[in-house]
């Protein structure tokens, strides 16, 4: 498995999914710059989907993480919230 350069990957963990969730959230409220070659593409129900889906892991997961987990994930959580709040209203359009 060879490329003249090799990419090495985060050992798999909680606090990964979480931010590769959260990444894909923040990319999709165009407050991330996406990768060299592509274009900023604001997609706010993509956006809000991934919020949701970081909810309902915080839910599942309550009870089985340490306190530094949860208190991570909830004020990750909240901070996604305000900015999709803010994405939202920036798109709408001023009546």
């Amino acid at each position: 498995m060879g490329g003249a350069e090799e990419r090495r990957l985060p050992e798999p963990s909680f606090d990964a999914l979480v931010a590769g969730l959260a990444t894909q959230a923040l990319l999709g409220m165009g407050a991330l710059k996406p990768p060299p070659g592509h274009e900023v593409r604001v997609d706010l129900d993509h956006a809000k989907f991934t919020i949701e889906l970081l909810r309902i892991l915080r839910e599942r997961t309550k009870g089985n993480l340490s306190a530094e987990e949860e208190s991570a994930l909830d004020e990750l959580l909240h901070d996604l919230r305000m900015r999709y709040v803010a994405a939202l209203s920036s798109a709408s359009p001023k009546a």
